[in-house]
């Protein structure tokens, strides 16, 4: 089976107020699931206007669905915690796919993108 979960996303109110709740119906385990491989990227930015350097935006893209996207740090090198974690990314979804990575002290985006690791579910089997 090639489908592994369906997207349902709700919006209410309009504009500024315009608020969206999304969930995923899954329709089998995923161990029986054909999970394509994907080939995520990452894009790590940091704006320069902040007084601290302790918080920097990644940006992920994938050719393909993966389940239960995965970020983590060498935490003896940069330690520090990630806005969102274990969520699902789709190809060409801009919405989903940015995440923040607050640090314990300042780094630069060289730095973590030297320790930073991502993994899908697919990456498990």
């Amino acid at each position: 089976r090639s489908e592994a979960f369906v997207l349902v996303a709700a919006t209410s109110g309009e504009g500024d107020d315009a608020q969206t709740s999304v969930t995923y119906l899954y329709l089998d385990d995923f161990s029986n699931v054909a999970l394509q491989p994907a080939a995520i990227e990452t894009t790590v930015e940091s704006e320069s206007s902040r007084a601290s350097k302790t918080m920097a935006t990644i940006t992920l893209t994938s050719n393909a669905t993966a389940a239960f996207v995965y970020l983590e740090t060498d935490h003896a090198i940069l330690p520090g915690h990630f806005s969102n974690n274990a969520f699902h990314l789709l190809p060409g979804d801009k919405n989903l796919a940015s995440v923040e990575f607050i640090g314990d002290s300042e780094f630069t985006t060289e730095e973590l993108e030297a320790v930073l690791t991502v993994r899908s579910l697919r990456d498990t089997y």
